[in-house]
């Protein structure tokens, strides 16, 4: 799919925000995404905070999130952006698929254009 193709799906306006998250494959369109975990990389003992320690993943677990984690599509996207935000998102998940996520409500999260969509929902998959 297309950077002008995803666009136009956003331009029809059926969720109020969106973004472009990295997951497994094999997820499909209206799939309701499970709320993600704020993961840090550097101890939290550093700032007086006594996190559980994930041994499988190397993080600690600062706790469910309201919402899953995405790239933010800005208010109002061009091509640019989102194809843009195709390269950046690559780095969160090298072996999964790209899929376009919609929501009603989003935050800003600790990432550079990080959104956290409360209730995210698969629109489509993007790519593989």
């Amino acid at each position: 799919m297309t950077a002008q193709e995803v666009l136009e799906i956003i331009e029809r306006g059926e969720f109020e925000c969106y973004g472009i998250r990295r997951d497994r494959d094999g997820i499909e369109a209206g799939f309701e995404f499970p709320n993600s975990h704020q993961w840090y990389q550097d101890d939290p003992a550093n700032w007086g905070e006594d996190l559980p320690y994930n041994e499988e993943l190397g993080f600690w677990d600062g706790g469910e999130l309201p919402g899953v984690c995405t790239l933010r599509v800005r208010d109002w996207p061009t091509v640019e952006q989102i194809e843009k935000t195709l390269r950046d998102v690559i780095g969160y998940n090298r072996d999964g698929a790209t899929y376009l996520v919609g929501g009603d409500w989003a935050e800003g999260g600790n990432d550079i254009d990080e959104s956290i969509i409360h209730n995210g929902v698969c629109v489509c998959k993007i790519s593989d």
